[in-house]
């Protein structure tokens, strides 16, 4: 299928340079043949249920490589006793295929209270170490990222190359907190599988920038890491 491996920016040019570069919705042609017409009307239903529920498929390539997508029309171009050949008009929302790569920290990792033990009681709790690890983008562009925080937890937050990324908020046990840096959202996943917004508790920056943060959304930029090379987080 070459019309999918394409790619296209947008821009205008101006005085020396250009501006407005952006990568904007891509729609191409794209040929199926099958010899299942059972399979192929199971694919337009659930196409057709995409463009009208207002939520996009995804498309998967080499099993790793995904672009989100909608499947506009289909014409029939070939109809014979052992196959059905269509032409799909394919709209890439994003213009670019991406690859997911995951950085997991793990609780037990961290370091036991047993070394913080006293021979007395005191007031407050000794918290444990810090967990540290690295976030390595092999592109050589800033790329968007994805925080997942599963509960409990109190006010996550993490620091990737120096920036803080922080949500003001309880993640009770059995839940999980998704900050998704691609479609700039802050949920909260209860266990019941209520969704609780809570983008007006994200906070980006340092402690002493966080009142500013919090007034001005634009500043609460979506978290993206930089590459190409191994960036330090906690």
């Amino acid at each position: 299928m070459p019309s999918l491996r394409g790619r296209r920016w947008d821009y205008a040019i101006g005085l020396r340079g250009l501006s407005g570069v952006t990568r904007s919705s891509r729609e191409l042609d794209l040929t199926v043949k099958t010899t299942d017409p059972a399979e192929l009307d199971r694919m337009r239903s659930l196409m057709d249920a995409d463009m009208a529920n207002g939520k996009p498929g995804t498309l998967v390539a080499d099993g790793e490589w995904k672009a989100r997508a909608y499947v506009t029309g289909s014409d029939v171009d070939e109809i014979t006793p052992r196959l059905v050949t269509v032409t799909l008009t394919v709209v890439l929302l994003e213009g670019v295929w991406r690859r997911e790569s995951t950085t997991q920290y793990n609780p037990e990792t961290l370091a036991s209270y047993t070394d913080l033990d006293y021979p007395f009681d005191y007031e407050h709790d000794w918290s444990p170490s810090l967990l540290a690890n690295t976030a390595t983008n092999p592109a050589l562009s800033p790329m968007p990222c994805r925080l997942t925080v599963y509960g409990p937890a109190a006010d996550p937050e993490i620091t990737i190359g120096g920036n803080v990324y922080a949500v003001d908020c309880e993640v009770p046990s059995g839940a999980y907190l998704v900050i998704d840096g691609l479609d700039r959202t802050i949920r909260l996943t209860m266990n019941n599988g209520d969704i609780i917004d809570h983008f007006p508790d994200g906070r980006r920056g340092s402690a002493w920038a966080a009142a500013s943060t919090a007034s001005n959304p634009c500043r609460r930029a979506s978290p993206r890491c930089h590459g190409p090379a191994d960036t330090g987080s906690t």
